[in-house]
């Protein structure tokens, strides 16, 4: 990481967390613009913060009121307002990482196209959570449209998740996947679990040689962090 303009990353950080989210986007550009190799934790951030300006503008966060709020949410019996509870629980403070989540898992079980972003914000956010980072990348990799839209958002997550987490994420995701239902395509969840073993060895192999990172190719329009320009360069997540 270059320490020339980690301050600049260090900045959006902080901005993000105020809830300053134009700010923070700016920030989080030029610490991209200016890196080649930039911190996945960032690629990730960068991303989230540009959805959340998208979604809900510059917002002052009230934590224990969104708290509150989803609590009361999760003891609904009726579940058709949940996605909606969840969602304005987010409105009061879009860094909720228990209203992702829950939201999420609404998106999901209802198949909404955007629920793997909605997992990846939710992992973003709160990094801890082994969970979350398993549906994000199980998600992600389902939806083709996304992972080919946002190369770089899927090799982050990835890069991110095993970088905390290690064997817990094969652990995770081998969880998932058996017990993921038939596609679509009535291929069986254990020809999808072999695929995905495939990956999660290759991926790892990937990680455990650091004399060799993962090169990832970035153009204009694939790389989903709004105001970020980026013309045909390489960048390498490290």
């Amino acid at each position: 990481m270059d320490c020339d303009n980690l301050h600049c990353a260090l900045l959006g950080d902080t901005l993000l967390n105020l809830g300053r989210f134009n700010d923070a986007s700016v920030q989080f550009t030029k610490y991209l613009v200016q890196n080649k190799q930039p911190a996945s934790e960032f690629v990730l951030k960068s991303w989230l913060t540009n959805m959340l300006g998208e979604k809900f503008g510059d917002t002052k966060r009230n934590p224990l009121q969104s708290k509150y709020m989803t609590e009361l949410a999760l003891l609904k019996k009726d579940k058709k307002d949940l996605k909606k509870s969840f969602w304005e629980a987010l409105k009061i403070d879009p860094l909720n990482g228990l209203a992702w989540f829950n939201y999420a898992v609404c998106c999901s079980d209802i198949g909404e196209s955007e629920r793997s972003l909605h997992w990846l914000a939710t992992a973003t956010i709160q990094s801890w959570d082994v969970e979350a980072w398993g549906n994000a990348l199980v998600s992600l990799f389902s939806d083709k449209d996304q992972t080919t839209k946002c190369p770089v958002l899927f090799a982050a997550g990835v890069f991110e998740s095993f970088s905390l987490h290690g064997s817990l994420m094969s652990q995770q995701l081998e969880k998932i996947l058996s017990n993921q239902p038939q596609t679509k395509s009535k291929a069986t969840t254990d020809k999808i679990v072999v695929s995905i073993e495939k990956m999660i060895v290759q991926l790892q192999d990937t990680f455990t040689q650091l004399s060799s990172p993962m090169v990832i190719r970035v153009h204009s329009g694939s790389l989903n962090i709004g105001k970020l320009n980026a013309q045909k360069e390489e960048i390498t997540l490290g």
